[in-house]
């Protein structure tokens, strides 16, 4: 027994299959390490591109129609009831939206791939801009006006933070700029929530305690 393991220990033909056998499985297993490597990159360097467009189009079609949102905001300044009637209103408005319904477009394709706070933030845009069909005058084409050029602004930065585009500082002040608008937006929702109360109180008071209102002499 001890002869043959020598023999297959000091066999110099064996020893050199055996080397050489061992090179080919190193060879190939790093060829299809690299091969995994490089085209996991590849996937992730093509959804980056994805994403990069996506965002891409949909912020910079936003940001464009700010052009016509500022006119109308302009129109109502000058005169709200006149322009109101306007034929004038109801093409820039047309244009608005053609130009809104890009990004909506867009959106809706490349749902998929777009970075999940980006997806929030625009989702929120949404309903924040939906709010209008409950509005009459004006408001009604303010209201989604206002809601597009706020979320402007918050997904250019979502995207720079989310795709990690420019440098470190950029992305950084990107993120000061988010952490401080949203703090802003949770202010104003809950000054709205206590005024909220505070009327709801105030009418129960009124319907249930009438000899707190001012001058009652009921009591």
């Amino acid at each position: 027994m001890y002869q043959i393991v020598n023999d297959f220990l000091f066999n110099k033909q064996l020893t050199t299959g055996a080397t050489a056998l061992l090179t080919i499985m190193g060879s190939l297993l790093v060829a299809f390490s690299t091969a995994f490597l490089t085209r996991n990159k590849f996937k992730a360097e093509n959804l980056w591109n994805e994403q990069k467009k996506a965002c891409n189009t949909i912020v910079s079609q936003i940001r464009a129609a700010r052009v016509y949102g500022r006119m109308i905001e302009d129109g109502f300044s000058e005169d709200v009831h006149r322009y109101y009637e306007s034929d004038n209103l109801k093409k820039t408005n047309r244009i608005y939206w053609d130009v809104i319904n890009i990004a909506i477009d867009a959106f809706e394709k490349d749902y998929l791939i777009l970075p999940s706070k980006f997806r929030r933030r625009y989702e929120a845009m949404i309903c924040e801009a939906a709010q209008a069909e409950w509005e009459s005058g004006p408001d009604a084409y303010l209201t989604p006006i206002y809601a597009h050029n706020v979320a402007a602004t918050d997904l250019l930065d979502i995207a720079v933070v989310e795709l990690g585009i420019g440098g470190w500082w950029h992305r950084n002040l990107a993120k000061i700029r988010i952490l401080f608008r949203g703090l802003r937006a949770h202010s104003r929702r809950s000054s709205r929530w206590i005024r909220r109360r505070y009327r709801r109180a105030k009418r129960w008071a009124n319907d249930k305690l009438p000899w707190l209102q001012k001058g009652s002499t009921d009591w």
